[in-house]
């Protein structure tokens, strides 16, 4: 009876326990399930996000494999050709510094260079060679990098874009092909020069503006600008009616000359007319500007002008232009007769001419002007 309680209450607990643990068992499996099906879930998400990470990493990788290198760079180098890593490299070019022109010849710039010449050609008529050259050097030896390197990016650029579609080794052809250097050019150049030289002198004199715009320019060349200066900084001697020569400056020296017919020589830079005319050829001592020595000798003779009026005259200052030299001067007639003075500038001397007529004869008034005509510069 016992017993069988027993058994009965022991069969109770199995199963009671069976029951229990299966419960368990059913828990555990739930929760392992959900375990795997978030596990299942998180393999998915990164699984896909590895795809997508994976797929845009390609397709930089293919972006980047698809750009093309810029080739302009190097394209500039192969339109200049010889020497561009010193044109682009260097801020000055001694070959423009002593070839100018001629340099843009070479250069395959011949409309420039043609331009250039004719610039030269034209100052170079109107004022000092030497500072025009020394000018245009300096200009092209600084200014000739930059600014063809400026030409070349331009040109390498429409090449680009005319062939938009072409590979490097046929754009390297047309920058080639168009750039670089050219000997032939040089020898066309320098014919040309010859050609501008000839055809801007006949132009200048025939069309008459020679002397008057020479005249112009002079007034503001380099060489005027330093006598400006002088006559600012230095004050030059009072003229008190005696002019001090250089005795050791001869005339015959520094330019050629014809004296008129009838005069004989009297002394090394003075000549008699009928032992009545005088003409004397000079360089000056206290003065270094032909403008302000024939002002102060007008002025000293307007003074007494005005002292004594009767039969006395002073004649305005003008400037008598003959084979580039602009002689400054006037005339004075009084109770002695008439005197005129001409002088200029020439190689930092001041150079004077002088004709006494005391007679007054008609024959001897122009001889001056006769004398100024014929003189050259040595």
């Amino acid at each position: 009876m016992n017993n069988k309680f027993f058994n009965i209450n022991n069969d109770d607990n199995v199963t009671s326990d069976n029951s229990n643990v299966n419960d368990l068992n059913s828990m555990y499996n739930i929760g392992n399930n959900e375990v795997n099906n978030n596990n299942n879930i998180n393999d998915k998400t990164e699984y896909k996000s590895t795809i997508e990470y994976n797929s845009l990493l390609m397709g930089k990788t293919n972006d980047i494999r698809d750009q093309k290198p810029d080739p302009t760079e190097a394209l500039i180098k192969d339109y200049i050709g010889p020497n561009s890593n010193k044109i682009t490299g260097r801020i000055f070019n001694l070959s423009a510094l002593f070839f100018n022109a001629f340099y843009l010849f070479y250069r395959k710039l011949f409309s420039y260079g043609i331009l250039l010449s004719i610039i030269i050609a034209v100052l170079s008529y109107y004022t000092n060679t030497y500072i025009i050259a020394l000018i245009v050097s300096i200009a092209c030896c600084f200014g000739f990098n930059p600014l063809y390197i400026m030409f070349v990016k331009r040109r390498v650029k429409k090449i680009q874009l005319e062939h938009p579609d072409a590979t490097y080794e046929q754009l390297k052809f047309f920058c080639e092909s168009e750039g670089g250097t050219s000997s032939s050019l040089v020898v066309r150049g320098i014919f040309a020069n010859i050609g501008i030289a000839i055809i801007t002198a006949i132009l200048l004199i025939t069309l008459g503006i020679g002397t008057t715009w020479k005249k112009i320019i002079n007034d503001f060349n380099f060489k005027d600008i330093f006598s400006i200066f002088k006559k600012e900084t230095t004050k030059e001697k009072d003229f008190e009616g005696t002019i001090n020569y250089d005795d050791t400056v001869k005339f015959g020296d520094y330019f050629t000359y014809t004296i008129p017919n009838g005069y004989k020589k009297t002394s090394t830079n003075t000549y008699s007319y009928n032992d009545s005319c005088k003409l004397s050829l000079n360089s000056t001592k206290d003065y270094k500007a032909a403008d302000i020595l024939i002002g102060k000798i007008h002025n000293y003779n307007d003074v007494d002008y005005t002292e004594n009026p009767n039969g006395y005259f002073v004649s305005d200052i003008e400037i008598k232009s003959y084979n580039k030299l602009d002689w400054e001067g006037f005339n004075v007639y009084d109770k002695d007769g008439r005197k005129s003075f001409f002088a200029v500038d020439y190689k930092d001397k001041v150079f004077i001419i002088e004709l006494s007529n005391p007679n007054s004869l008609d024959e001897c008034n122009n001889h001056i002007y006769e004398l100024l005509s014929t003189i050259n510069t040595k």
